[in-house]
């Protein structure tokens, strides 16, 4: 999957006075650049996939735009889910403000959801939450709307896993695909959105089987992973090992994290208990059935996968 902006370059005049501005990015973007006046912020998944790369590139008096198109990796075809745009005045300058919806998108089995964004009067922007079949992107629905936040974070062949954020509470919610039943999983405070832990966990989460999975606390503290069965309830709460831990990874067979000093769990997907007999080397991501880690040797790493028979 490949995500993309498209821009128009602005001319900047060598005596033109000096200007700051600030768009608004997704988190995942930590890299930028500066070309004649414009902003850019990219990043690319380092990570198994669905790939997901995106670039951002804006100035204070030009438009910009975002297009979501899915590219099947085996033919190469890519197919375009959405594509919108927004005008200058929602750039918010000077940062630390408050969160606002973001354009992201996860892809499934045979579906896709993600965000669109909307600008209203003002500059305002609202996040819509849509799904669609990947055969028919166009015949999309309106799963909820939000200004505040609003991102999908997992879907399968029967349900969506995504998070609906407010002023002073988030809720992670779970929609049936088959009945549109849709129900709140768990909810959380939200606190100082620039201070590590003023946004709950569960906005990291991922849809394993049954399960919704994430880091629970800070990654400075002592890790613990959440866990919400979607179909009965059920909370679990497992020790991660180790501290400064990253966010949980989840395939069709395995729940996988890593923390600092080389300390790694391995569940089960459907039990959520500790694997046996499972090879795994540094960082271990799980993605589809396999596990995927890398080990250092000289000179470079080389990355190995783990398929079960």
């Amino acid at each position: 999957m490949a995500c993309g902006a498209t821009y128009v370059a602005p001319s900047v005049s060598p005596s033109a006075p000096p200007r700051t501005f600030t768009m608004s990015t997704d988190r995942e973007m930590i890299t930028f650049a500066a070309d004649r006046g414009a902003l850019i912020a990219f990043s690319t998944k380092d990570a198994p996939p669905p790939y997901d790369s995106k670039i951002q590139r804006a100035d204070p008096s030009t438009a910009y735009s975002v297009d979501f198109t899915v590219v099947d990796l085996s033919t190469g075809k890519g197919s375009a889910i959405d594509r919108f745009a927004l005008s200058a005045a929602t750039y918010h300058g000077g940062g630390g403000g408050p969160r606002r919806p973001a354009g992201s998108i996860v892809i499934g089995p045979d579906r896709a959801a993600w965000t669109r964004l909307v600008e209203g009067a003002g500059g305002s922007v609202t996040g819509e939450l849509r799904i669609a079949s990947l055969a028919e992107p166009g015949r999309a629905t309106v799963v909820g709307s939000s200004t505040e936040w609003i991102r999908p974070l997992g879907v399968d062949a029967h349900r969506l896993l995504y998070v609906l954020g407010g002023k002073t509470e988030d809720q992670l919610h779970v929609r049936d695909l088959d009945t549109g039943a849709d129900r709140i999983v768990t909810t959380g405070a939200v606190g100082d959105q620039q201070r590590e832990g003023g946004i709950p966990g569960f906005n990291a989460a991922v849809l394993a089987g049954d399960w919704a999975v994430w880091l629970d606390t800070p990654r400075a503290a002592a890790g613990k992973i959440r866990a919400v069965n979607v179909a009965s309830g059920a909370e679990r709460s497992i020790d991660a090992g180790g501290s400064s831990c990253s966010g949980v990874s989840a395939g069709t067979r395995y729940v996988a994290w890593y923390c600092a000093a080389n300390i790694n769990g391995i569940l089960d997907v459907t039990t959520l208990e500790p694997t046996r007999d499972v090879p795994f080397g540094v960082a271990p991501e799980a993605s589809d059935d396999a596990l995927i880690w890398f080990t250092v040797i000289p000179n470079g790493r080389t990355v190995t996968l783990f398929r079960p028979r």
